[in-house]
């Protein structure tokens, strides 16, 4: 059974990408809705999450943390298209997570070893 990525961005194209980039190697579910991301969360067995760090209503950072709070272990991505994210990596003191601006590739090596970690 292949295991479950999440990945939570408010633009469709992202988790359209994403799917593309994953979807081989992983089932990849995308919500567009941070707060209905947690419910599913709840719902579903997920391996891994992939949250874009700026969204409408909740941003990346605290779907973070709030993932965090409940699910301590769930490894968590925080993906950005900017080469310059707005949160600085000290605002983000999350256990087992990555923020990144990467393509497919090195996505792919970092998905792999947070899994294997986890």
């Amino acid at each position: 059974m292949r295991k479950t990525i999440l990945c939570v961005d408010d633009e469709l194209y992202w988790i359209k990408t994403l799917r593309a980039w994953l979807g081989d190697l992983y089932e990849v579910v995308g919500m567009e809705d941070a707060r209905v991301a947690l419910l599913r969360i709840e719902q579903t067995e997920i391996a891994l999450v992939i949250t874009d760090l700026e969204m409408g209503g909740m941003n990346g950072a605290e779907f973070s943390g709030r993932i965090k709070e409940r699910w301590p272990r769930l490894p968590v991505i925080l993906w950005t298209g900017h080469p310059d994210p707005p949160f600085s990596r000290a605002d983000l003191t999350l256990d087992k997570s990555a923020t990144l601006n990467a393509g497919p590739e090195r996505l792919r090596g970092i998905v792999a070893q947070l899994l294997m970690s986890s």
